[in-house]
């Protein structure tokens, strides 16, 4: 229904004790026009042209005014108590910015607002709308969808960039995606359709080389896997490496130190390898290829976190091992910090980062019932 008739109200107030002195504008399903109620006066909608070129894609109500925005940013603004107020054309200045950002209804509101321009993102930082978890999204489509946790809603977005792409890691609020040759992109999902996107370098066969347990190939631009049987020998034809395997053989996940600026620059990336006790680094704008960091780790590294302006490598067994982020003009080193404990009985650890503060995140588990 939302698709074809009224797509969103927005109110200027809450009705009153009586159900009174409200004023409703809806966006309807896909046009220029808009519907204009006020509640015990009008007796039924009444459409408003917005002299919009382009569909209206959200509606603010902000300062006693509807705000109507089509999907290339233009706006007509309606005074929130005359239905038949004349829409002008104008650009918001900066306070005004501001101001709408912080009366946003919902979490897929400010996802819109900030997919609109630059200055429009600049006003709503990511991190006041709370976090979304990006689900499964099928890589023959350009669909992807979140999940808002603060509301439990799912929002979804039309992403061409997903297109023949695995997502390999989330940071900053950007999306680290890999294709069929691990050809690696950054991707910034709420910046709107001239997105900026930030291409990362092709992981060379001799990196691959030295750091997966398993025996691949580059035949005609195609990673192919040779598998072992149990007597040594190596299947020698080998089958292709399938898109959803990619993360296991090569790049599991890439940890951002900092967003990209503007220009796709000033970005320092870490990746964690599908089985090893080294990890991918790469610098944008200074590095021309990814290099590999011993982090003096004894067993296999299970998680890279962003914290405090450094990364924290850890392995299965708790063992960290720390990378400071001034890399400007040198490699990183690792250094050991004692292993965490965890509290007894928490199993499938992860870690995460939450407003500077390093979380362990687990199921606990009892191995013993009481009779």
């Amino acid at each position: 229904m939302r698709d074809v008739i009224f797509h969103e109200i927005m109110l200027s107030v809450p009705p009153d004790a009586d159900g009174c002195e409200c004023v409703a504008m809806a966006m309807l399903g896909c046009s220029t026009e808009v519907a204009f109620c006020r509640v015990g006066v009008d007796s039924a909608w009444t459409r408003l042209d917005t002299k919009l070129e382009f569909s209206v894609g959200f509606i603010v109500h902000c300062q006693d005014k509807f705000l109507v925005i089509d999907c290339t940013r233009e706006i007509s603004v309606y005074s929130s108590n005359a239905a038949g107020a004349t829409p002008t054309r104008s650009s918001l200045p900066e306070d005004l910015l501001e101001s709408i950002g912080q009366h946003l209804a919902s979490g897929h509101n400010a996802a819109s607002f900030r997919s609109a321009c630059s200055p429009w993102r600049a006003s709503v930082l990511f991190t006041t709308f709370g976090p979304l978890l990006l689900l499964s999204f099928d890589p023959d489509s350009d669909r992807v969808s979140f999940y808002y946790i603060p509301e439990k809603k799912v929002l979804s977005k039309t992403l061409p960039g997903v297109r023949n792409k695995v997502a390999c890691g989330s940071s900053c609020g950007w999306l680290a995606l890999m294709d069929k040759a691990v050809s690696m992109t950054l991707l910034n999902p709420f910046a709107g359709a001239h997105a900026l996107r930030v291409e990362l370098p092709l992981v060379g066969e001799h990196i691959v080389v030295a750091f997966s347990s398993e025996h691949v190939s580059r035949v005609h631009g195609q990673w192919i896997l040779h598998p072992t049987n149990g007597y040594g020998d190596t299947d020698v034809a080998g089958r292709a490496i399938k898109l959803e395997d990619m993360r296991d053989i090569f790049f599991h996940e890439i940890v951002l130190l900092a967003p990209p600026d503007t220009a796709g620059c000033e970005c320092v990336a870490m990746a964690m390898l599908g089985c090893s006790t080294e990890v991918a680094f790469y610098r944008v704008g200074v590095d021309s290829a990814w290099t590999l960091l011993d982090t003096k780790l004894e067993f296999s590294v299970g998680s890279i976190i962003h914290y405090q302006d450094k990364f924290l490598v850890i392995n299965y067994t708790r063992e960290i091992s720390i990378y400071s982020s001034n890399t400007a003009s040198a490699t990183p080193t690792a250094t050991l910090l004692p292993s965490l404990s965890p509290p007894t009985g928490l199993y499938h650890r992860s870690y995460l980062e939450s407003n500077g503060e390093l979380h362990i995140v687990g199921a606990m588990v009892s191995m013993f019932h009481e009779t």
